[in-house]
């Protein structure tokens, strides 16, 4: 078999490796590429942090705010528990009136009707007078 034909003749891997590496480390444009890269990378890391530290003050601003709602909404599911049965009574008053009212105007006519009667029985005994 023949050995790999190799541009680094005569080489082992490792002593390969290392001048490719030392070759490319000296390359300029590439150094200045890297550079650039890590300092990319750099501000990204920056740019996500500042993200994540705006995301918690946010939370906390909201955690805050939930906290500060808290008793104000138990005042108020109070006072819709109270409203609730003020109102329940209410109706039951506005229920027991509307029966004495029902209740009253049929006395109201019963009476009108006895009373409509005697007039007639005082005009027929009236009548019977005078004949």
């Amino acid at each position: 078999m023949d050995a790999p034909n190799n541009n680094n003749a005569g080489l082992n891997g490792n002593e390969a490796n290392t001048s490719s590496q030392n070759a490319n480390e000296m390359n300029p444009q590439r150094l200045r590429r890297l550079m650039m890269n890590r300092e990319y990378a750099q501000r990204c890391r920056q740019r996500k942090q500042e993200y994540l530290n705006e995301l918690i003050r946010r939370k906390d601003a909201e955690e805050a705010k939930v906290a500060s709602l808290f008793p104000q909404v138990d005042f108020y599911r109070k006072q819709v528990v109270e409203l609730q049965n003020e109102n329940a009574t209410l109706r039951q008053k506005i229920n027991q009136l509307e029966i004495q009212a029902s209740t009253e105007n049929e006395e109201i006519e019963k009476l009108k009707a006895e009373k409509d009667m005697l007039i007639w029985m005082d005009i027929i005994h009236h009548s019977n007078d005078d004949k």
